[in-house]
């Protein structure tokens, strides 16, 4: 829970970044600042910070200033993203960016900082008021150019799923037509897609000189043997792709029920199908295979 002493504590730290043109977004904005809005004394949870600064002297004057606060050294991400955790505050995460980094979801686009007046709020994308209203009705819209990444790998929508889906909020689109055509475009069905079909071609390979072994009665053991191997090498990479496939299928069917738009489940939809394909050409191929010891 967020104590007083807590919320007091973490609001010097920001009135120090703000000194630097630091300016906190995510977490902090959406479920302390933007709450108490509305329930000044709604009793709140805080797990981390993200503070957003233009250039790398701001960032490292920031962390000058509060480090003795942590009895923990700073954890370097990369050259433009650290992590500091303060003794009984939070954990601080620093972003430095010549432009706002937020690219998933519009309520992350609300800032917040002090200048000479006091603590303020603003919206780099979007208006203010409206991603304010939208936070207390628990809805966000995912931007345009978060689509793709939504679909590259599982780690996205489980994201989705267990941070906002799972807590009841509801996530809208700017741009369905694009949406409903991506399932086929993303970076994770093109892997998948390639990978089952060279997988589908190597057996279909030790299948064919299964063929002309047999048809031609030059019954060679050793290479019987090595086609056998290769099959169930073949088979055990494609055992591999499908559970991740299924991973990731699992993780969508539970994200577009949850997100309450059709238009993903159209994408579900065709997601779904173009798995089924490849695995009833996969049973095809493999019962080939089988036919020809029955032969």
């Amino acid at each position: 829970m967020l104590t007083t002493d807590i919320l007091s504590a973490t609001e010097i730290c920001i009135q120090i970044a703000s000194l630097y043109n630091g300016k906190v977004f995510g977490d902090y904005v959406i479920n302390v600042i933007v709450p108490r809005l509305k329930y000044p004394h709604k009793q709140l949870s805080l797990t981390n910070i993200c503070i957003w600064f233009t250039n790398h002297d701001n960032a490292k004057a920031f962390i000058s200033d509060i480090q003795s606060l942590s009895s923990q050294p700073i954890h370097i991400i990369d050259e433009n993203n650290y992590r500091l955790h303060l003794d009984n505050i939070s954990q601080f995460n620093i972003q430095i960016n010549p432009t706002f980094p937020i690219t998933d979801f519009d309520i992350n686009c609300l800032t917040y900082y002090y200048n000479d007046s006091g603590s303020y709020i603003n919206a780099e994308i979007g208006i203010k008021e409206e991603l304010i209203s939208s936070i207390h009705k628990k809805e966000m819209t995912i931007l345009p150019n978060y689509i793709e990444h939504l679909f590259t790998s599982v780690e996205h929508i489980n994201k989705i799923n267990d941070c906002y889906l799972s807590k009841g909020w509801t996530l809208k689109c700017f741009d369905i037509p694009s949406i409903k055509n991506n399932i086929l475009l993303n970076k994770f069905f093109f892997e998948t897609r390639d990978s089952f079909t060279s997988i589908n071609q190597r057996i279909s390979n030790v299948i064919n000189n299964h063929q002309q072994l047999f048809y031609q009665g030059n019954i060679n053991m050793d290479i019987v043997n090595q086609n056998n191997q290769l099959f169930h090498q073949y088979c055990n990479e494609f055992l591999i792709v499908t559970e991740t496939a299924i991973n990731h299928i699992k993780a969508f069917r539970q994200f577009y029920r949850k997100s309450h738009n059709n238009s993903f489940k159209v994408m579900f939809d065709n997601q779904t199908k173009l798995f089924n394909d490849y695995c009833q050409q996969f049973s095809t191929i493999n019962n080939d295979f089988i036919e020809i010891y029955v032969i």
